[in-house]
This record gives C-alpha cells, sequence and structure tokens, in this order.
C-alpha cells in the first residue's frame, strides 16, 4: 500500500481520536470514580499491548524493529484506553435511568473567561457546576445550564443517574 494514503489516514484516525476526546471530556467529568475506571481501562490496555507486542514482535527482523513494534503495541492502547473505557461505559449501556436524591451544596456558574471582560456585552456562561453529596462525599457534575436557582444548602435535589456497562455510574444529561 502507499505510505501517502497511510500517513494520510494515520493523520485523520490521530485527528479523530483528538475530536473525540475533546467531545467526551464533558462525559468524563461526569462519570462517578472516573479514576478508577481510567486505572483499569490502562491495565486492561497494558495487558492487551503486551500480547500484541509478544505476538507480532516476531515479525521485526532487526532488534530496533523488535523495540518499535514492542512500543507501538503498548503506548497505542494506553493512550487509548481512557476514551475506549468511558465511551463503552457510557454508550454500551443497557441500564435505564435513575433518579437520585442528592444533597445539594451550591451550584456555580462556569466562567465566560476573558471574555467576561468586554463591556456592555451579556455573555452567556458555558455551563454550571452542580456540587452535591453523592455516597457521602463531596461530588461535582457539570451541566449546560443551572438548575437550582431556588434551592438552598441541605435541600434534597433529583438527579439522573445510569449505571454504565462497567458498572461506573455517570450523569445523564440527554436534554443537557
Amino acid at each position: 500500500m502507499n505510505y501517502k494514503i497511510l500517513s494520510w489516514l494515520a493523520v485523520f484516525l490521530l485527528v479523530a481520536i483528538v475530536t473525540l476526546y475533546v467531545l467526551e471530556l464533558k462525559q468524563i467529568e461526569n462519570t462517578v470514580d472516573f479514576g478508577e475506571l481510567l486505572f483499569r481501562s490502562v491495565i486492561f490496555a497494558i495487558i492487551i499491548g503486551a500480547y500484541m507486542g509478544w505476538k507480532f514482535s516476531k515479525k521485526g527482523k532487526e532488534q530496533v524493529d523488535r523495540i518499535r513494534i514492542w512500543t507501538a503495541c503498548l503506548l497505542f492502547p494506553i493512550f487509548f484506553a481512557p476514551l475506549a473505557g468511558n465511551m463503552s461505559n457510557r454508550l454500551l449501556s443497557g441500564n435505564s435511568v435513575k433518579y437520585r436524591s442528592l444533597e445539594f451544596i451550591e451550584e456555580k456558574e462556569i466562567s465566560a473567561g476573558e471574555n467576561e471582560l468586554v463591556k456592555g456585552e451579556n455573555i452567556k456562561p458555558p455551563g454550571c457546576y452542580i456540587f452535591v453529596i453523592y455516597e457521602n462525599k463531596l461530588r461535582r457534575f457539570k451541566c449546560s445550564r443551572c438548575r437550582f436557582a431556588h434551592a438552598e444548602r441541605g435541600d434534597l435535589v433529583s438527579l439522573p443517574f445510569k449505571k454504565g456497562l462497567w458498572g461506573y455510574e455517570f450523569l445523564e444529561m440527554k436534554n443537557d
């Protein structure tokens, strides 16, 4: 196959993966215990990468080729593991949405950044952080708009959660 075509395909794939990561960031923020999901995804990726490295390194004729194969087989799965883990947890979930009553702490608009400094311009905030007590821990979730303007600290608020494929719950904001 022509190396130019492979190069363009690799660039397209890299741009697509970066785009998917950017789009998935909001969902990553709203996944409960994402750190644990990340750790398990990376461990799984290392196991897969080690198997692929062991399998394909035999095709390398020189030691340098085998090192390149091992490096590629280990690094690519590790790079994609957080994205694959969170997307599969969220998109392949067969569970239904369940509303949880959580203790409300506060809600803060996300700053619009430097654009706020323009005089006379009314900038719509890019979203809102909701702080609640979830499983006896203070948690922050991100939404595209504020929802609890009249809620006070200690009030119970209802938020939609869904259990993912791997058992990690996430805030499900379909109509957000």
